[in-house]
């Protein structure tokens, strides 16, 4: 058993990670090998995109965060306009400001 007030350093939390807002990113969208344009936005476990120069949004859902090791494993639900959907995995940048990933 631990007696915590035996403790000489106080334990600190990880802050939770959070990827709400405003993203702009660029992706192999229709799998050609040609990069496009996306403006993604998200809002706790939602979110939306749209490919540049379309007017239609696609949705993101089941947005979830987890830490592994010293990684951030983002992995989300899609759904175009089109009735098609899947799932995705990205992984967030030390900086904060980047995620690579994929989707199926």
């Amino acid at each position: 058993m631990i007696d915590f007030d035996q403790l000489e350093e106080p334990i600190v939390a990880r802050p939770v990670l959070c990827i709400d807002g405003e993203w702009d990113c660029l992706v192999d969208y229709f799998k050609n090998g040609k990069m496009v344009e996306i403006a993604m936005t998200v809002t706790g476990k939602r979110g939306r995109y749209r490919v540049s120069g379309r007017p239609h949004e696609n949705r993101l859902s089941n947005i979830v965060t987890k830490r592994k090791g010293g990684n951030l494993t983002v992995t989300f639900r899609w759904a175009n306009r089109n009735g098609w959907e899947g799932s995705g995995t990205w992984t967030l940048h030390g900086s904060g400001n980047c995620l690579d990933g994929s989707w199926l």
